[in-house]
């Protein structure tokens, strides 16, 4: 299970790395037609986009996977389950910090991998919790599903 939650939050967070890419490209693109600046060459959109995919994956295997692990190992032993997101929120403040102190690439690439970051934060971590509860109300309730539970004495209809 927790092998699934993984594999599908980094093909997400991969995903949304050229995405975002796209979105940025759209808005230069739409801030150069606003300003009568310069489009760029024909082919800076589909560089852009094919270098924030490549760089979607370093990112995702290199840094995503294992800070996300972490906390989850760290989770696991000392049964404190918000250790996910507080090791991605470390994480993030040194993306940040980083970006910060070596200039507008690096930032321009934190910015990108901002969105990714959080979506797989989401489905590794967010979205356990959330499976987990609707898995024990089926479990509790057998398999039908009960909106709210019956008066004392009602028949109930399947």
């Amino acid at each position: 299970m927790w092998l699934a939650r993984y594999l599908l939050g980094a093909a997400v967070a991969w995903v949304l790395y050229p995405v975002t890419a796209a979105l940025a490209y759209l808005a230069l693109f739409v801030f150069a037609t606003i300003t009568d600046a310069g489009l760029g060459g024909p082919l800076a959109g589909p560089v852009l986009i094919l270098a924030a995919a490549l760089l979607g994956v370093a990112l995702t295997v290199a840094v995503l996977l294992p800070t996300v692990a972490i906390g989850e190992l760290v989770a696991r032993r000392t049964r404190w389950r918000w250790a996910p997101v507080v090791t991605l929120g470390g994480f993030t403040v040194a993306l940040a910090t980083a970006a910060m102190a070596w200039g507008t690439v690096s930032l321009v690439l934190a910015a990108l991998s901002l969105i990714p970051l959080v979506a797989f934060a989401t489905i590794t971590h967010g979205s356990a919790r959330a499976g987990t509860l609707i898995l024990n109300r089926w479990r509790r309730h057998g398999d039908v599903f009960h909106s709210r539970s019956p008066r004392p004495g009602a028949i109930e209809s399947i």
